[in-house]
């Protein structure tokens, strides 16, 4: 699942390039709602980590475009050995669909960036950490934060999480 066009041009390059099979790419949002939303992104700096459904992931010039939000709880029928989820603020709505329904029973192991105050006054780290505890994962935090520390400062926290 990759939005950003010129990010999936680039991923259907290397799939073919490297004669993938078994791979399917969809050019599609990652959300806990189906339908098409709003894909926001700064003109003037188009790396993909300004890129999100989240407004406020840009601070400057936002621009969007409609794309085709799914839910990945849809996708998920059997066995994840691995999952790997960078979706720039968007992290905690699809963990949360996940959960409640009970698709997170069938991943194993995961890595997933939480955007911690991509809103600067709302702090539910404990919320996004307590999904993987209540479904039987143990985990690991990896961050390194910009000093000195100020308060509501945005942060990078990548999460490796792995069952019990």
């Amino acid at each position: 699942f990759e939005p950003d066009k010129s990010a999936f041009s680039l991923l259907e390059l290397n799939v073919n390039s490297n004669k993938l099979s078994d791979v399917l790419l969809f050019r599609q949002i990652l959300s806990n709602k189906e339908g098409l939303v709003k894909f926001y992104f700064n003109p003037e700096n188009l790396s993909s980590a300004s890129k999100s459904i989240i407004s406020e992931r840009n601070s400057k010039s936002i621009v969007f475009e409609r794309l085709p939000s799914v839910k990945l709880s849809a996708y998920i029928k059997g066995k994840i050995d691995f999952l790997k989820m960078d979706i720039e603020g968007a992290e905690g709505l699809v963990m949360s669909e996940l959960s409640k329904k009970h698709k997170l029973s069938f991943v194993r192991e995961a890595v997933v960036e939480f955007h911690h105050h991509i809103d600067s006054w709302k702090d539910d780290f404990s919320d996004f950490l307590n999904i993987f505890e209540k479904n039987g994962f143990g985990y690991q935090i990896r961050s390194t934060p910009k000093m000195p520390f100020t308060k509501k400062q945005f942060q990078d926290i990548l999460i490796y999480a792995y069952k019990k």
